[in-house]
C-alpha cells in the first residue's frame, strides 16, 4: 500500500469500515452526501423568493439625511473648539 497514491477509491489506513463506526446513527443512513437536484453551474432556487428584483425604498429614518447630521457635528465641533480658543485668549 505504500506505493498507491491517495484518492484511488481504497480506504485510508485506519479508516472506519462500517457506516456506524463512521458516524451514522444507525437509522439507515449510509453516511454519504446528499444528492443535489441543481445542475452544476446553476444557482439553486431560494426558498421564499419573490422571483423579481425590486428597489429597496428608503426607510425614512433619521439616517436618510446624512449631510444634515454631518453639518450638525461639524458645527458643534467648531463651537467646542471656539470655546477653548476663547478661554486661551481670556474670554469666558
Amino acid at each position: 500500500m505504500a506505493g498507491i497514491p491517495p484518492g484511488n477509491g481504497l480506504p485510508a489506513p485506519g479508516a472506519a469500515e462500517s457506516s456506524r463506526a463512521a458516524g451514522a446513527a444507525g437509522r439507515g443512513e449510509g453516511g454519504g452526501m446528499a444528492m443535489s437536484l441543481t445542475p452544476p453551474g446553476e444557482t439553486p432556487p431560494a426558498e421564499g423568493s419573490i422571483g423579481e428584483v425590486h428597489r429597496q425604498p428608503a426607510d425614512g429614518g433619521i439616517w436618510e439625511h446624512p449631510r444634515l447630521w454631518a453639518g450638525l457635528i461639524l458645527l458643534g465641533s467648531i463651537f467646542f473648539a471656539a470655546y477653548f480658543i476663547g478661554r486661551v485668549f481670556g474670554y469666558g
